[in-house]
């Protein structure tokens, strides 16, 4: 879940039942995918990014 206070979110995944998500202020984090492509068809790498925002 992105930009929700991770323990409602594991509470979520848990349980399978609906709980209310609250925007999370604290701690955020940078996550992306970077892909080099190689042709059209295929990357030629792909790279994980995961960097704290502040």
């Amino acid at each position: 879940m992105i930009g929700v206070i991770k323990e409602q979110a594991i509470e979520a995944m848990s349980t399978h039942l609906p709980v209310r998500f609250e925007p999370a202020e604290a701690n955020p984090w940078i996550n992306a995918v970077m892909i080099e492509p190689a042709s059209a068809n295929a990357p030629a790498t792909i790279t994980q990014v995961l960097r704290p925002a502040s």
